[in-house]
């Protein structure tokens, strides 16, 4: 008779999606969805588009050796109908860790200047949050895992309230991280 916790260990093990190691279009857009995470997040309900963009054609079409270590890079909007406020999330697949890592460097040294909070535990393998509440931007969680580099943060005019709370920041970064390799 096989035990009842190696059956629920098998079971477990086997429900779902594998995760992602290679970033494509396909495969990007199921990170988070409007539907399934955002929307449960929102402070105040409201309609939003959705918009992906291939980021690394747009950047590559300015720069190819701005893109030259990147594999895939890809951007998804979640905004409202008069494209003031958005919460935004983008995914940069790297040719290395070392090069993810690297990225995590240079965004912490160009930041504005306002904390930041080294997450413990981590979102991936190493991550930080801040509230910049300021410059368009409202929180932002920032965090890396095995070659991909990822960010998702709010924007809005001013003043004006978040679409999503640095805390529903941090539980869809926690989402993306559990669907990454």
């Amino acid at each position: 008779m096989v035990p009842l916790f190696l059956i629920l260990v098998f079971v477990a093990g086997c429900s779902g999606t594998d995760p992602i190691d290679t970033v494509t279009e396909e495969n990007f857009q199921t990170l988070i969805t409007l539907e399934d995470d955002v929307r449960g997040l929102l402070l105040r309900e409201q309609e939003l588009n959705v918009v992906v963009r291939d980021t690394r054609a747009l950047a590559g079409s300015v720069d190819e050796e701005t893109v030259s270590q990147v594999e895939s890079w890809y951007t998804v909007a979640f905004e409202t109908l008069d494209r003031n406020k958005q919460l935004l999330m983008s995914v940069i697949d790297y040719v290395s860790e070392a090069e993810a890592l690297n990225h995590l460097e240079v965004m912490k040294s160009n930041l504005p200047d306002v904390p930041i909070q080294i997450m413990d535990p981590p979102i991936g393998d190493e991550s930080f949050q801040m509230m910049v509440d300021d410059l368009g931007v409202g929180g932002l969680i920032v965090f890396k895992k095995g070659d991909k580099a990822v960010t998702i943060h709010t924007a809005q005019p001013n003043g004006e309230e978040y679409l999503v709370s640095l805390e529903g920041l941090e539980e869809l970064a926690r989402r993306v991280a559990g669907k990454l390799r």
